[in-house]
């Protein structure tokens, strides 16, 4: 039996989980312009906009990480910056006719963005900070780690996260 891609990354709980599939996952673009994510021995697509969604939605999950998470999830945002950038060679290398509709469906996409005072997924996800957020920590977590107070003030939009980059000099 065959198991529905969109059953699978619903199910994602953890980045292990996610890794373990993301590593997996392969782009396309359609000749219709469509981009989309499959793996092998999955049944279905999922849009090319998924990954990111999984990513962030664990990275904003909590912000307790172990360091296993930290470096997992880590892997997670390359991965996922991956399929993008994959996704984008794969886009130059297409016959006229594909990069045609693909351009008359990103004049339609940027017009519902628009009317939607939406950003998109894509520049959400490149703009977004919490990518890094392996080098947060929460106030507790810091001071168990490196045995002192954090030096600089927490994060304006979130107190009770700390930056370290001491992440770098603990060998990872």
């Amino acid at each position: 039996m065959t198991v529905e891609l969109k059953t699978a990354f619903a199910n994602v709980s953890s980045f292990e989980e996610w890794f373990t599939l993301l590593k997996e996952v392969k782009e396309e673009v359609s000749f219709f312009g469509t981009q989309y994510l499959y793996v092998v021995g999955y049944k279905g697509t999922m849009d090319i906009h998924a990954a990111s969604r999984i990513s962030a939605s664990l990275i904003n999950k909590n912000f307790e990480f172990t360091m296993k998470e930290r470096l997992v999830g880590k892997t997670v945002v390359h991965l996922t910056d991956e399929l993008y950038k994959d996704n984008d060679k794969r886009m130059r290398s297409k016959n006229f006719i594909t990069k045609i509709i693909c351009f008359i469906r990103s004049i339609f996409t940027l017009l519902g963005m628009m009317i939607r005072n939406d950003k998109g997924e894509r520049f959400k996800w490149e703009m977004d900070s919490n990518k890094n957020f392996h080098l947060y920590y929460t106030k507790t977590q810091y001071t168990k780690l490196w045995g002192k107070l954090p030096d600089l003030e927490p994060i304006k939009t979130d107190p009770d996260r700390w930056y370290s980059n001491e992440y770098y000099s603990q060998g990872f």
